[in-house]
């Protein structure tokens, strides 16, 4: 594939909306309203500790939570515990004295895995929780006139009326920028350097919606995009339901200069198309493959991917825009004469 910029230099920057941590104290009588909490299963433990009967103080609850729940990455203590209870308050799950609020989690077990009626709680959860929908409305509308109407906003709304969003870093460890097209870029979309807790709670956004697929991401640097900044941008969108189509028939009618088709090209026009999950197009690419003479395929290696990527992050990343087909990863569609 050649190399394809995107030009990024003099667009305006504006700044994305949000609610001040004073209007929201106002607004919903909260104080810390950014829950950065990364682990689902972990937060649903804590919840189920809540339900036994014992003396719901914080030192009291750190040493249930210490003898109940194995922890993910690093051990619990006093501090660690408090996060997640505060993660509870602002979901709705417990109260501000830590007792049970909302019955949900009605068959789960502590330290097992994230089962499906698990997924439909934490499914609200970032439908409802007013700074997740604060974050979805970007994908509506990224300005601040339109903010101002997002607590009107569902489910509905974000998957039929949302656009692709492309994120990038500026000089910090999170997203604090962000772009609404590649095509003609008018407008730089920045999080303010002083809200360094919202740029991580993105980050905890995103994680939560893949992990539910609800959005679905890559980056672009996988389709040799770059841009004249020099910044890779991460591509994020609301994942709407697979419709089948003829694919060779959306093939024949892109400008695909060859039979030979790059499968990650091809699925970023399609996600860009339709904006489906990933997988689902890459599920659809290999039932294609096998089920239509029209079509054959080329292997590569993992090697040539993952380009001495070595983490397990890094090269499921490297490779996510591959099919695997017999073990083998899949670079290339051919369509037959």
């Amino acid at each position: 594939m050649n190399k394809k910029l995107i030009e990024i230099k003099g667009a305006t920057e504006k700044t994305l909306p949000i609610l001040s941590d004073e209007d929201a104290k106002i607004k919903f009588n909260k104080g810390w309203t950014y829950s950065n909490i990364y682990s689902l299963r972990a937060l649903r433990d804590v919840y189920l500790v809540l339900k036994y009967p014992f003396k719901k103080d914080l030192k009291t609850i750190s040493i249930e939570v210490e003898k109940k729940v194995i922890p993910e990455s690093k051990d619990w203590n006093e501090r660690k515990v408090l996060e997640y209870l505060n993660a509870l308050v602002n979901f709705q799950l417990v109260y501000q004295d830590y007792s049970i609020k909302s019955e949900v989690f009605i068959n789960s077990v502590i330290n097992s895995d994230i089962s499906t009626s698990d997924t439909f709680v934490f499914k609200e959860i970032f439908f409802s929780y007013f700074r997740f929908k604060e974050i979805s409305s970007w994908f509506i509308n990224p300005s601040i006139e339109f903010h101002e109407n997002y607590e009107v906003l569902n489910e509905i709304d974000f998957i039929t009326q949302s656009k692709h969003l492309y994120f990038y870093k500026i000089e910090n460890r999170f997203y604090n920028r962000l772009i609404n097209n590649i095509e003609s870029i008018k407008y730089i979309y920045k999080i303010n350097d002083e809200l360094s807790h919202l740029m991580r709670f993105c980050e905890v956004y995103i994680k939560w919606g893949t992990y539910l697929k609800i959005i679905d991401k890559f980056n672009l640097s996988l389709i040799d995009f770059k841009t004249d900044i020099d910044k890779n941008l991460t591509l994020v969108y609301f994942i709407k339901p697979f419709k089948k189509f003829d694919l060779v028939n959306y093939i024949a009618n892109k400008p695909f200069k060859n039979r030979q088709i790059s499968i990650p090209e091809l699925i970023f026009k399609i996600v860009n198309d339709f904006s489906f999950s990933v997988e689902s197009v890459k599920k659809f690419i290999i039932n294609e493959i096998h089920s239509n003479d029209k079509l054959t395929f080329e292997r590569t290696s993992e090697i040539f991917i993952i380009k001495g990527k070595n983490s397990i992050g890094n090269i499921k990343d490297a490779t996510y825009l591959y099919p695997i087909i017999n073990n083998n990863y899949i670079s290339h569609l051919i369509l037959r004469k």
